[in-house]
Formats: structure tokens, sequence, C-alpha cells
């Protein structure tokens, strides 16, 4: 990971009142055995909330997603009291930026620019 991609990734990076509302564990992709076993470990940080959520990575959140879950959740809820959420999410693409060499003004790479996205 860059610099850049380790700071967004961080629960460092919340105000100060969220900040330790968040339990996070780095784990390099490579030595993981895919998503059941992110959902075991993230499982094992459980301590008793009332609600919690799974999202990827790159999930892209519309204002006042959590508002809009809440009121899903209490009308599943009301049809049966033990009910979960889910669902896939949308497609979407995260814009990039050309890394330039500056010695033969080549493009080396492309990187995706974080806080913005492009809708498809």
């Amino acid at each position: 990971l860059d610099a850049e991609e380790k700071r967004c990734h961080s629960r460092k990076t919340l105000a100060a009142p969220f900040r330790e509302r968040v339990r996070e564990t780095h784990l390099a992709w490579d030595t993981t055995d895919g998503p059941s076993y992110a959902r075991h470990i993230a499982m094992r940080k459980w301590a008793g909330e009332k609600y919690i959520l799974h999202i990827d990575a790159m999930t892209a959140l519309d204002q006042g997603w959590d508002d809009i879950l809440l009121d899903e959740l209490h009308r599943a809820e009301a049809m049966d009291a033990k009910c979960v959420l889910t669902a896939a999410p949308l497609e979407y693409n995260l814009q990039s930026q050309n890394v330039i060499d500056e010695n033969t003004f080549e493009v080396k790479y492309v990187r995706p620019v974080y806080g913005t996205v492009e809708p498809p």
C-alpha cells in the first residue's frame, strides 16, 4: 500500500468521537483465505453492539446511508424480529490519475484518486 492508501484505511483519520468505535485488523490480501475468513476475523471483534455492518473496502456510501439502513431494518423487524439485511453493492468507477516518470515523461502507472467517485 502507498502512504495515501494506508492513511485512508485507518481509524486514525476519523473524528475523535468515532475513532474509539472502530476496531480494525490489517492483513495482506495474499495471506488470507478469502472473504469468509475476513468475516470470521471481523466477527471475533464483536463486542455486543446492537448493529454490525460488513462492507467491501471500496464501497461508496450515499449521504444518510445509516438512516436508510436503520429504516429498512425496522421495517423488516416488524415482519420478523430475527432478520438480516443483505445486498450486493452497485457498480461504480473510481477516478484515476496518471503518475508520470519525471525523466521520461511517460506514464509509470495509474493510481486511484481517493475521495472521488465517478458514476458508471
